[in-house]
This record gives structure tokens, sequence and C-alpha cells, in this order.
């Protein structure tokens, strides 16, 4: 059981789902999480920002930021994780044994951080979800026709393995197969199902196939070569698509659209000179006021984040894990890195935006863009790709 002991204490420390893509009617959570928060109303919730800020220190000390993932930092060997308590204090895991070396990082740290003792350090754990990765990304068949999605658990220190029928005889062929490690946890999952002035979170659509697809604006960026455009759902539209808006009004081309290799975004060129793509975010109180900032953010597990769509407009819920990878069976790739929340997502909220918002500045950072929701051990998540990783993919720029 893992011990709990605040900053001053530290010299005493010994040594540490169905996925449902926005085409799917919301089904009700009857039971209400405690790993997890949600705001049913419309308001929007801002990020614990005592907790943030000690945060953003920690992962400075840890050499990470908001543009790249955790697994390119130089870890080091006590870090087992972190996240938000629901006190909303930042809670930091320290393997068993490697005590020592915290100080190093603890001035910049606030006297409310909590520290934790686990069994497993970051490192560790991360080399079984590279294990994992490697089979997926080497097209392993029992992978894709088993695995829904897998990743870190922090707060619980191993690393988490949704199967779509959680059974001995799975989990024995996952260990012969895939991986064989007492770092793991299994858990029943469901698999993926993928479906279908411009302010972030309005309508656009497109026509394919004879067919009308819908989606959510994401953000405002630009590629390396000057277009100016928007983000939204890869598999809301494919490359040379022309974008509409609510109107049936055409607006734009796709440029780039990935479903695949890590993500699921599209970015498309905005050429209608009366469709200029603003920060402006529908569905506030004050839209020249509450915008969306062009800053990233990453926040971690436990912290409040928000999600606008046109069709939930603004849903907010904490984060119940910071990054899974999400096996796509019918493609045989991976989304990684990607974000559950406890917000709500309807049809037709794909693309939209996710962010993370600081009150003391009235400050908006842009966190991703909505793919759609996972069931996971039976409570229902809203799934997040991140913005860091759409930018490195498409090369693109927030302004």
């Amino acid at each position: 059981m893992k011990a709990k002991v605040y900053l001053k204490m530290l010299a005493c420390l010994v040594g540490l789902l169905t996925f449902y893509s926005c085409n799917n009617d919301l089904e009700q959570d009857k039971n209400a999480s405690v790993e997890a928060q949600q705001v049913q109303n419309g308001q929007e919730v801002s990020l614990q920002e005592n907790a943030y800020a000690d945060y953003l220190e920690l992962m400075k000390s840890l050499n990470s930021s908001p543009t790249r993932s955790m697994s390119t930092a130089e870890i080091p060997a006590y870090y087992g994780g972190c996240y938000i308590n629901d006190d909303g204090n930042l809670v930091v895991l320290v393997k068993k044994g490697e005590g020592v070396s915290v100080p190093k990082t603890r001035a910049a740290l606030s006297r409310s951080t909590i520290y934790e003792s686990c069994q497993y350090s970051y490192k560790e754990l991360q080399q079984v979800v590279e294990d994992i990765r490697q089979k997926a990304l080497e097209g392993n068949n029992f992978l894709y026709q088993n695995v829904t999605i897998y990743g870190i658990s922090e707060k619980e220190n191993i690393v988490e393995v949704g199967l779509l029928h959680k059974n001995s005889s799975t989990i024995q062929e996952f260990k012969k197969k895939i991986c064989d490690s007492n770092k793991i946890k299994f858990v029943n999952c469901g698999k993926i199902i993928l479906n279908d002035g411009i302010d972030c979170a309005g309508e656009i659509k497109t026509i394919r196939d004879g067919k009308t697809h819908n989606a959510s604006i994401g953000y405002r960026a630009k590629d390396k070569n000057g277009n100016i455009g928007i983000v939204t759902a890869g598999h809301f539209i494919k490359v040379n698509d022309i974008l509409k808006d609510s109107a049936n009004v055409e607006i734009g081309k796709c440029l780039y659209s990935k479903e695949e290799y890590y993500v699921d975004a599209a970015f498309c060129s905005i050429t209608s000179k009366k469709h200029a793509p603003t920060n402006k975010i529908k569905f506030m109180k004050d839209l020249q006021k509450d915008t969306l900032s062009i800053a990233l953010a990453q926040p971690p597990k436990g912290s409040w984040i928000n999600m606008v769509g046109m069709v939930s407009k603004r849903s907010s819920g904490t984060i119940f894990n910071a990054s899974y990878d999400v096996p796509n069976s019918a493609q045989k790739t991976i989304y990684k890195d990607v974000i559950l929340a406890k917000y709500t997502s309807n049809s037709g909220d794909s693309g939209g935006i996710v962010y993370a918002l600081t009150k003391a500045t009235n400050t908006r950072y842009t966190v991703g863009i909505n793919l759609g929701r996972i069931t996971y051990n039976g409570i229902t998540y809203g799934a997040c790709i991140k913005a860091y990783l759409i930018n490195q993919t498409f090369g693109l720029t927030r302004y």
C-alpha cells in the first residue's frame, strides 16, 4: 500500500473500453467514478492551478515540455510518475530505495506537494509499453484482435492493458505472444469503432462516397508552406476532400489527413476570403475575451480539462489517464499518447477543441482535439488526440 508523506516529511521517506467514435449515442454512466469527475451543466472549469504550477516545475526538472512526449525525456531513476489528487494537490511517485535523489527537485515545488512510494520507476513501466508498442508496429494479429488500449497508469504504478475479453485464456496468450511482465494489469475494454470568421468548435462538413460527414473545428494553425487553416479529425476528412461550413458553402480543402501512425487528425487550408480562422471558441460567454491560447499544454492525470464540440457544446471533466495507446484494428496501427477524460462526447463532436483553463490569467491552453469516447471497466470517458503530436506530424504551428 502506498505511503503518503508530505514534502516537509520527505526526509522520513524510505529510499517513492468500448471506444465509440462520435456518431454513436452517448451512454449515460450509472456509477460515479472516484477516478474522474464531470461537469454536466456546461460550465467551464479551471485547472487546479497550484498543482499544475508544481507539475510544470516537475516536468522542467525532468527536461520534459508540452511540445513532446514524456517518453523522450531523460527520466531519473527515482521517478515513478505523478498525478493530481481529489484534493487538488500534486502527488509525485518515488521508487522505493531511490528517495535520496528527490531533494534535487523538491526546492522548486510547493509544500503542498505529496510524495508516495511506489514499486516501479516510470522508465521500467515505459519499457513495457515500448515492448507492446513494438508488437503493434509489427502488425501482430493477436494484439489487434484482442487488445483495445494500453499504457501507464501513474496512480496505480502499473501498465494497464485493455482486453476485449478478459479471461485466463486470453491473458495467457497475451503473455506468450506479446509481453509477459508482472508490471501489467489486465482490464475489460471494448474495441475502437471509427465514424465520422470560423471559430473553434464550429460545425464543418464534407461529402465523400455520396454521403455528408459532419465534425467540429479543433484549432487554428498554419503549415510550413504558409497555408492557414484548421485542425480537425482525420477520420472525418481525407486529403483533397472539399471542406464546407454549416451552410454547405465551400471554404477550403484538406491538405493532410491521417488516422494511422499515432494520430487521428487532419489539416484543412481555408481558401475562402470570407472565412478567416480565429482563436475564438463557440459557446463562450465572451467570444472576444475568452479565446484559445496558442500555447500548448499536457496536463497530468486528475487535471480538469474542457471539450467544446458542435453537439455537446461545452463539457468538462478530470483526466482519468494522460497517456494511452489505442490500437486501430481496422488499419493495424495505433493512436499514441491518447488522453482519457471524464467529459461528454457526442455525434458530431469529432475534432472539437480540448483545452485547459487557468482562471488567474484567463488562459485557455491548447491540449488537443476530441476523438470520441471509450468505455473502460464500465465507465465512459472522452478521448483526446494531443496537439503537440498533431503539430509534429503535419509540421504545423499554432498562431
